[in-house]
């Protein structure tokens, strides 16, 4: 739980939003374990609870023992619940986190698909300008090639 990320001051990518999922994982993880080990606890109190009340007559010894024991049980319950609350917010800033990095991540592909209608419109320019006939032939080669490398551009952008 020490690592505490807060809001990137710089440009989130694809690796810092998996970064930050694992984290979730970990908490949510963390999270799980300490809620199934408080209501066993609570389980085990409710078993204590159950037996004082219904047990009927019962030696000084025993009923002690398990006033022990429940006392014991309620301080750990208190004791784990500021933990649970603990892991809790790291979680939720952490989905707040990870949020933010999506939505920073939408708003740049959206730039990315201005970029690549850009892209298709040159390359689609310069396959008219290569298919030209009135052109020099040397400058319809270099259209050319210059419209295969922009196909390998795209597939780039597409893969």
């Amino acid at each position: 739980m020490e690592e505490t990320t807060n809001l990137p001051d710089w440009d989130p990518t694809k690796e810092d939003l998996l970064k930050v999922e694992r984290l979730i994982n970990k908490y949510q993880i963390e999270y799980d374990t300490l809620i199934q080990e408080k209501r066993t606890k609570e389980f085990d109190l409710s078993k204590i609870k159950s037996e004082l009340r219904i047990g009927g007559y019962m030696k000084d010894e025993v009923y002690h023992q398990l006033c022990r024991n429940q006392k014991n049980l309620v301080t750990e319950i208190d004791a784990l619940q500021p933990k649970i609350n603990k892991v809790k917010a790291e979680l939720r800033a952490k989905h707040l986190m990870k949020e933010e990095i999506r939505n920073h991540l939408d708003e740049n592909s959206t730039v990315s698909d201005a970029v690549e209608k850009k892209i298709y419109e040159l390359r689609d320019v310069y396959t008219e300008f290569a298919g030209d006939a009135t052109r020099v032939s040397s400058t319809r080669i270099m259209a050319s090639k210059f419209v295969e490398e922009m196909q390998g551009l795209i597939k780039l952008i597409n893969a």
